[in-house]
């Protein structure tokens, strides 16, 4: 069986905007604090998300991230995508576009 992939798309904003979408667009629990941190434990336990294979896509045209919060955003993702891997039974990558600040 193939893995369900999925492109969630993630427009940056501010820090709080940002974290925002990402709860809305994975159906984060309530609990979800708005923070780095809570976004990192979240996204690397994402059980309840219907979707075995996901591709963020995060559009920085709008962003007004620091340059700190978008490296924290970043090494965020890169770390994710690791722990995904070294799991192996999901598939987790990223894409940032236009507006970038890397």
């Amino acid at each position: 069986m193939s893995p369900e992939h999925v492109v969630v798309d993630i427009q940056a904003g501010n820090k709080h905007e940002t974290l925002a979408a990402f709860a809305r667009q994975f159906s984060f629990p309530g609990y979800f604090a708005y923070t780095w941190d809570a976004l990192n434990d979240c996204i690397n336990d994402l059980e309840w998300y219907p979707h075995d294979s996901i591709l963020v896509r995060l559009d920085t045209t709008r962003s007004t991230l620091t340059p700190a919060d978008h490296r924290s955003l970043i090494e965020l993702l890169d770390l994710a995508k690791l722990s995904w891997a070294a799991i192996g039974d999901k598939q987790f990558d990223y894409v940032v576009v236009p507006g970038a600040t890397t």
